[in-house]
């Protein structure tokens, strides 16, 4: 059975090269699939100078083009703006009589590409052969399951720990109707970290298909699009979200917010808790309605928020953020911000971490942009908070390179300064 080929864009994904040996005069055949989520309306493929494909949309695949078979550069074109735009170039040497699908993928003004060599032998009758192709690196390794409920807790992942960039064997799989389930490579099965659960995955006899496995724009939920050889392509969207929240009324009050937090105020949610994408949580201080600003959209799925309940208990006020849980640029860096949700406080906040500025001038309600700062040898490092010239908080805290980090301020500040009543939480995202 021949292995199917991959050829990464940039060279830093560790799979084989396609189109391996020499081209000669004749054809081959190409074919574009947008799997990229930063380009998801319109995306040109050209191959030595000339459009083979034009307005690929997000999840859908092109037809066939015939170009010569030779060394050429394949070119990403944006042509959602009055100008074409190349996204991504590489040259590539493709082999006469041979087809292949290119795979787009990746963020905004980061467009990359793998070209896959559609070579792999039908399987067994009865069975369809699939590979896992995961292009999200913000989302890390993964497992995947095929299941036959969404019960994954004693099966067994068809693919282990497959890395971003890079893509699993082939595996036969019984021809059926399956729910996949993509989780965080390694988390045990009776309690995982699933990124992306979908339903209803019809896998035909000889069916031989590649499942690309696309990050959130949240940076840790998946979507996925699967595409087959010498045919279409499929998408799968995540319909979750991922959402933390905070209670932050002064004069206390009982903060709820549905399905993610029930408490006494000041307090903050310990983890992130995914709930369906497309609405608002409801949420209630001492048992009244809060109503979100005028405007608030809802939740997209694949996305990370942070809910703020804040203001007094008795005219409370509820403010949606976002939250970036996308890598750091480097394993050697963190990415930091801080959230001032501290009642009464006078003057905007400051924050350093070992001595660097991590986020200053962050007003009331409101979150800094994230900072990417290298934490200090040892996992360690000195806080420290201030309010204008005010010390709020100094503390030692864990902090290690390549996780996201929130710096989260909740109580309020009382007649003095006194920050005795404030309340600090300061965890990776991760």
């Amino acid at each position: 059975m021949k292995k199917r080929e991959f050829l990464a864009l940039g060279g830093a994904v560790p799979l084989a090269l396609a189109g391996c040996g020499s081209s000669s005069s004749g054809s081959a055949e190409i074919r574009l699939v947008n799997a990229s989520v930063g380009y998801p309306t319109q995306l040109d493929l050209k191959v030595a100078g000339t459009t083979e494909a034009a307005d690929i949309t997000y999840g859908s695949v092109s037809s066939y083009s015939s170009v010569g078979a030779e060394s050429v550069v394949t070119a990403l074109i944006d042509t959602t703006g009055t100008s074409p735009v190349t996204v991504s170039s590489q040259t590539r040497t493709l082999v006469k009589d041979s087809k292949y699908t290119l795979v787009a993928y990746g963020y905004k003004d980061a467009a990359k590409a793998v070209l896959i060599t559609e070579n792999q032998d039908a399987p067994d009758s009865g069975f369809a052969s699939i590979s896992i192709l995961n292009t999200a690196t913000d989302v890390g390794p993964v497992d995947v399951y095929f299941t036959t409920t969404t019960d994954i807790s004693a099966a067994s992942p068809t693919a282990l720990r497959v890395s971003a960039v890079s893509a699993s064997a082939f595996n036969s799989v019984a021809a059926n109707t399956y729910v996949i389930t993509i989780v965080a490579a390694g988390s045990v099965a009776s309690n995982p970290d699933i990124r992306l659960q979908v339903s209803g995955v019809a896998l035909a006899s000889g069916q031989i298909s590649t499942i690309i496995v696309v990050p959130g724009l949240g940076g840790v939920l998946a979507s996925a699009v699967m595409v087959t050889q010498g045919g279409s392509a499929t998408s799968f969207n995540n319909t979750k979200c991922r959402v933390k929240a905070i209670a932050a009324t002064g004069n206390g009050g009982t903060v709820v917010v549905t399905d993610i937090l029930s408490t006494l105020s000041p307090n903050f949610s310990s983890v992130y808790k995914q709930i369906a994408a497309g609405s608002l949580p409801v949420v209630t201080v001492n048992g009244a309605s809060v109503a979100y600003p005028s405007g608030q959209t809802a939740l997209v799925a694949g996305h990370d928020y942070t809910i703020l309940v804040y203001g007094d208990s008795a005219a409370p006020l509820v403010k949606v953020i976002e939250d970036d849980n996308r890598l750091p640029s480097t394993t050697l860096v963190s990415k930091v911000r801080m959230l001032n949700a501290v009642y009464n406080n006078s003057s905007p906040l400051s924050l350093k971490l070992d001595s660097k500025s991590a986020a200053s001038d962050v007003g009331y309600a409101s979150a800094s942009l994230y900072t990417e700062i290298s934490p200090l040898t040892g996992g360690s490092s000195t806080i420290d908070v201030k309010s204008g010239f005010v010390e709020v908080l100094s503390n030692t805290v864990g902090f290690a390179a390549g996780n996201i980090y929130t710096m989260v301020l909740a109580g309020e500040e009382l007649a003095g300064p006194d920050y005795t009543h404030v309340v600090s939480d300061f965890s990776a995202a991760r």
